[in-house]
């Protein structure tokens, strides 16, 4: 698999829009920032998950300062798990949004960590999407690779027939 960049900036766009609708659905408002992410000195959350699917594979981060992502928290939660549920939340509006072009994907399991002075370390030109939210900054980053052969049909939308945040029972 190689770095596909207009794959990666078709996902990318993807996943901005996917983390805006996510914050929106907990109440959060996220408005494009005005500036590119800066490292300071104030505790950051961040979760990274990964996705794999026939001819491509990805990870995705998204970092935040604590309270942008805290008040998206259910009350009770603890902020570990919560910035893990989050990151997965997200991939799972990502993965829907490949549904959507017929495409499938798998998710792995999310990872959470906090630390200062976070700075994402991209490998190509496309830079990470950043959000100001009141009491902070968000951010959201994805990278893709795929086989050569890899199609991604613009033009497709199939009917994925659940909504984000639906519970099915079986």
């Amino acid at each position: 698999m190689i770095e596909d960049i207009e794959l990666t900036r078709r996902v990318a766009t993807m996943t901005a829009e996917a983390c805006r609708e996510l914050f929106d659905a907990y109440g959060v408002a996220l408005e494009p920032a005005d500036k590119e992410w800066q490292t300071d000195h104030e505790r950051m959350l961040c979760g990274v998950i990964g996705f794999v699917g026939s001819g491509v594979r990805g990870s995705c981060v998204l970092a935040g300062h604590d309270t942008p992502i805290l008040r998206s928290c259910p009350e009770g939660d603890q902020v570990r798990d919560w910035v893990g549920e989050l990151t997965n939340q997200l991939a799972g509006r990502i993965k829907s949004k490949f549904l959507k072009h017929n495409i499938e994907i798998g998710l792995s399991t999310p990872v959470g960590l906090s630390g200062v002075a976070l700075q994402p370390l991209p490998r190509n030109e496309l830079k990470p999407t950043c959000f100001s939210a009141l009491g902070g900054t968000v951010l959201v980053w994805v990278e893709v690779d795929a086989e050569p052969s890899f199609e991604f049909n613009e033009n497709a939308s199939v009917e994925v027939g659940r909504s984000e945040g639906e519970i099915v029972l079986f």
